[in-house]
């Protein structure tokens, strides 16, 4: 009886051993972002900001816009704020019904020192809050909460928008 022998080539086994690895790691999730299976997610209107739904009203050339969502299980709003005419030195949160001014719920700040010219308010701002407490929560979800963006002109607010869902 004879005996077949068979060579082993290293080099092409080598190599389908390489592309059998990259085949099966390249199958691997490479989203780095936490999500939270059957998150409830409440989409909140887009805003527009302007100068006539400060309180007072203001006079401006000065426009924007938000947008956002807020997760229910994190407490965390992630939002996008758009401007254009206006160069901000301070950015809020307020809790306060349509017309009505009110205290600021969560400042929004880029970084460590908003007024300073290293660290400028730039559009579009994409960013999130930290999570808001149960109070906090049901006043976003009742309407209670509007965006104000002040400027140096404005000290006040020159833009403002209410936050609806």
């Amino acid at each position: 009886m004879k005996m077949k022998t068979y060579r082993i080539n290293f080099g092409i086994l080598l190599g389908a051993l390489l592309s059998l690895s990259f085949v099966l790691t390249g199958c691997d999730d490479d989203d780095d972002t936490t999500v939270i299976p059957d998150a409830e997610i409440v989409t909140l209107n887009e805003v527009a900001l302007t100068g006539a739904a400060e309180a007072p009203p203001v006079n401006t050339q000065a426009t924007g816009t938000f947008r956002g969502t807020y997760n229910m299980d994190t407490k965390v709003i992630n939002y996008t704020v758009t401007f254009q005419n206006i160069s901000p030195t301070a950015m809020h949160f307020h809790k306060g019904a349509v017309g009505v001014s009110g205290p600021i719920t969560v400042p929004i700040n880029p970084g460590s020192d908003p007024y300073s010219s290293d660290n400028p308010y730039i559009s579009p701002l994409v960013s999130s809050t930290p999570p808001l407490t149960d109070a906090q929560e049901a006043e976003l979800l009742a309407g209670e909460w509007y965006i104000n963006i002040h400027s140096s002109q404005y000290p006040n607010g020159e833009l403002r928008g209410q936050i609806t869902r």
